[in-house]
């Protein structure tokens, strides 16, 4: 069948699916990590928790929401790709943002102008975070894909111990995160899925 003059071009169909169908692994997408990133931190309970993950525990925020947004998008993240992970995150996460936070949180109750400034700041060092976890070798053809999966690996590459702790910790932020299964990784039983 042809199409008149004036009917608009069609796209080519796609399919309808997660945002890894429109791009290879759909990291090169920082945009979108950010939009899901803020959506989950704005939960009840979801900004005190990541923050309890990383002022306890040494988690860093960023990479562990990039962890179960891998897993929800069904992108696995090997124990490997999770190193690498926080490797290429380390140079901007200790020399940028987290001095920014700092500052951020010595001025709090002194100057509440320069507060927000560094607010501001902190939430560009986060971004800035995000578009390098997302600029890196695209995870997923190497490990299973599970939320729980991913935040154990995401886990044990960021923090310098082995704690069923820390583990047991992500995964109850993780529940807080998302409302697909966490996989094989539950509170460390392997089968179970919430």
């Amino acid at each position: 069948m042809s199409e008149r003059a004036s009917d608009p071009p069609r796209e080519p169909a796609t399919e309808a699916a997660s945002p890894f169908a429109r791009d290879l692994a759909g990291l090169s997408d920082a945009d979108e990590f950010w939009r899901w990133s803020a959506a989950r931190y704005a939960r009840p309970g979801a900004a005190a928790a990541l923050i309890a993950l990383q002022d306890r525990h040494g988690v860093n925020v960023n990479a562990f929401l990039w962890a179960v947004w891998l897993g929800e998008n069904g992108a696995g993240l090997s124990a490997a790709a999770a190193a690498a992970a926080i490797d290429r995150l380390q140079p901007v996460s200790h020399a940028i943002t987290e001095k920014v936070r700092s500052a951020r949180r010595s001025v709090k109750a002194v100057d509440a102008a320069a507060y927000e400034v560094l607010k501001d700041a902190e939430l560009a060092c986060e971004r800035l975070e995000q578009r390098t976890l997302c600029g890196g070798p695209r995870p997923g053809a190497d490990a299973p894909a599970s939320v729980g999966r991913n935040v154990a690996a995401i886990i044990d590459a960021s923090v310098d111990h082995d704690s069923p702790e820390v583990l047991d910790a992500g995964l109850r932020v993780a529940r807080t995160l998302t409302d697909a299964p966490l996989g094989e990784m539950d509170a460390g039983k392997p089968g179970g899925d919430r």
